[in-house]
């Protein structure tokens, strides 16, 4: 969870720098926001590599045991529903005349 607070905090932090740096420029409005957002992307893809590669391996590492512990729920969800039952079920329907 750190890891994501500290990329999204960054992307943010870049994201206004260069926002701020626009507007001063001139480019004001919808085109500063959208100009901002691009030249910050471009400029994160570079500057936040390391930061993005520890949040990229913690995210996958979280995903690996959840879907660990599914498998792991979801086979003995199976075996139980594989073994016979003791006793008859009362609520079952039984085949009879009519």
């Amino acid at each position: 969870m750190r890891a994501f607070v500290q990329y999204t905090a960054a992307r943010i932090a870049l994201f206004l720098a260069c926002w701020g740096i626009l507007w001063l420029v001139g480019a004001k409005g919808v085109l500063g926001v959208l100009l901002g957002l691009v030249v910050s992307g471009l400029i994160s893809y570079v500057v936040l590599d390391k930061v993005r590669a520890r949040f990229a391996d913690q995210a996958s590492g979280r995903i690996r045991n959840s879907l660990r512990d599914f498998r792991a729920r979801f086979a003995a969800g199976k075996a139980a529903e594989d073994e016979p039952d003791d006793e008859p079920d009362p609520h079952a329907r039984r085949a009879g005349p009519g």
